[in-house]
């Protein structure tokens, strides 16, 4: 079991992303679960260098800030192992298109990809 710590802030970027990628992408993105997507959203930036996260143990916070860690607003997942492995095989599938997505984001927003 891998728990999942997200931000409110983080996951409304997360949110929007999932939101845009579901229409670029299709069903070969939609028909994952909505945590699996959020996760794998997560991940993508993560390994561009553009979210930052802690791993704990079995717990992993993502957070664009650390100043947010300070917040209350936190959502959290649990994802099984077989869960957690579609998640990151999604994110892996879904890098270039995050990218371009990211880029055209971050050019009307503050964050941007380092």
């Amino acid at each position: 079991m891998k728990e999942i710590f997200v931000q409110f802030p983080t996951y409304e970027v997360a949110h929007a992303l999932d939101e845009e990628l579901s229409k670029r992408i299709g069903d070969g993105f939609s028909s994952e679960g909505e945590q699996q997507r959020l996760v794998a959203i997560l991940l993508a930036p993560k390994d561009m260098g553009s979210v930052n996260s802690h791993d704990r143990g079995q717990e992993t916070w993502f957070f664009f800030d650390q100043k947010e860690n300070a917040m209350d607003d936190v959502l959290r997942i649990k994802l099984e192992q077989v869960e957690m492995l579609r998640s990151i095989n999604l994110s892996k599938r879904i890098l270039p298109t995050l990218m371009h997505t990211w880029q055209k984001k971050s050019e009307h927003s503050e964050f941007s990809i380092r």
